[in-house]
């Protein structure tokens, strides 16, 4: 009677077991009201808490997270923040007190469930280490660069003038007014490459690029890579290209702007892995913006004739053409493809 399956003990062992149970279901469900709550009133969750939750943690929409400074990000619904312990490729060095925690300052890394991955771009007012330097102003823009002198960028349209810039993005506007309200973008990680499944969507991940494509084709495939309620891809626009330059000059590498391709041969591999035996070219966790490939974007020049209306702008370098530098443009009419012709995607939350 006191050992058997439907004994005193059992019964008294299972009672406890079903306790400790709603405890827990308890203590989660007062966590998941208490982050509720705190988005409802506008707060942001501690970015080591969103780390701890991993993929749960914006699963089903878009969460926002400060880091350790109170910079703002937001997750795209789907996707996680991705640490140097899952990444070995992933740098998080610029907090003194919290090595491999992830700021703004680093270039944070996002990652959704089929592992392409996107990094943060902040914008407007950055809040930096206590001591190391003043606050940063990333104004988001369209800008000049002097890669005569020392790099310096000047912003030609701001992000209040963005008329006859970009005519070809998907929602230029809606890509402006979202960097601003969130305080930031994402852009991809690496040079385009073409999923495995049907060839059409383009990937975020290190290895073979998607070159030879034409910049209408670029366009629509980057449109395409996701479909979304909660966020928007892109073909990369003017302002995302050299805003993201801006961002990785104020915290890595000031000159970036002029820097030309670090590799100067095929094959075109983006990132690091068995075929890229050459330099690497990343900043801010992102890959290639001055190398492999120059990249088609949805900026147009001034430029036309009888046959096409406008001429699509490509930015970046090119291992096949040392002229070419991070901050080029060159410009060619939209259906000509080259070895050197990629392009990146861009996402921003809706």
């Amino acid at each position: 009677m006191l050992f058997s399956d439907s004994g005193i003990i059992n019964k008294a062992r299972e009672a406890a077991d079903a306790t400790k149970n709603a405890q827990s279901d308890t203590e989660k469900g007062l966590s998941d009201l208490e982050g509720d709550m705190g988005e409802a009133l506008g707060e942001a969750t501690p970015i080591a808490d969103a780390i701890e939750k991993g993929e749960d943690f914006a699963k089903d929409k878009n969460k926002k997270v400060e880091d350790e400074f109170g910079n703002p990000v937001t997750i795209p619904a789907g996707f996680h923040i991705v640490t140097p312990t899952e990444d070995s490729t992933v740098d998080y060095n610029y907090s003194e007190t919290n090595q491999g925690t992830p700021t703004v300052q680093d270039g944070i890394v996002v990652e959704d469930g089929e592992g392409n991955q996107f990094v943060w771009i902040p914008v407007g007012t950055i809040k930096n280490k206590t001591g190391a330097s003043e606050d940063t102003t990333i104004t988001l823009a369209r800008y000049s660069f002097d890669v005569i002198g020392d790099g310096t960028a000047t912003p030609v349209q701001t992000a209040d003038q963005y008329e006859n810039a970009d005519t070809e993005a998907k929602d230029l506007k809606g890509f402006l007014d979202s960097a601003k309200k969130n305080g930031g973008y994402y852009l991809a990680r690496y040079e385009a490459g073409k999923n495995s499944a049907d060839g059409t969507k383009p990937v975020s991940k290190a290895g073979p690029v998607w070159n030879e494509v034409s910049q209408p084709d670029a366009e629509t495939a980057a449109k395409a890579m996701y479909t979304s309620d909660n966020y928007t891809s892109d073909l990369t626009n003017s302002y995302a290209w050299d805003t993201a330059i801006v961002f990785i000059q104020k915290y890595k590498d000031s000159d970036y702007s002029m820097l030309t391709s670090v590799n100067t041969s095929g094959p075109l591999t983006t990132g690091e892995g068995e075929d890229r035996t050459d330099s690497v070219d990343k900043v801010c966790n992102i890959y290639d913006m001055a190398s492999n490939c120059s990249e088609w974007t949805t900026e147009i020049s001034t430029y036309s004739d009888e046959e096409f209306s406008f001429y699509p702008f490509y930015r970046g370098g090119s291992c096949y053409y040392s002229d070419n530098f991070t901050a080029y443009r060159g410009y060619n009419f939209p259906y000509y493809t080259d070895t050197n012709l990629s392009f990146r995607s861009t996402l921003y939350v809706n």
